[in-house]
């Protein structure tokens, strides 16, 4: 079975720094500093790209979804949008 892909990860950090953000998103995303933009700031964008894998998959592949996830609602809008897995990290370091 080698050479197919089981599933994907989707969606972490915004290597952009210029990437469009709300007034608050870019706020929040200069007081964490350089580096790539993560946390509750893409939490929607995350959620949109695994809306579009979903889709484009037809669900045929295992989502893990990642970026932004700082809460149970988070997570669970992360699973309706079509991820099977949902990674939690930075929202856990900063709370």
């Amino acid at each position: 079975d080698a050479g197919f892909v089981e599933g994907l990860v989707i969606s972490n950090t915004i290597k952009n720094p210029e990437a469009k953000l709300s007034k608050k998103g870019r706020e929040e995303a200069n007081a964490i500093g350089k580096g790539g933009v993560s946390g509750r700031v893409i939490h929607k964008r995350s959620v949109a790209a695994i809306r579009s894998a979903y889709q484009a998959t037809g669900g045929r592949l295992t989502i893990i979804g990642v970026g932004g996830t700082d809460s149970a609602e988070a997570a669970y809008e992360k699973i309706r949008a079509g991820a099977s897995l949902v990674e939690v990290y930075t929202g856990l370091v900063y709370k």
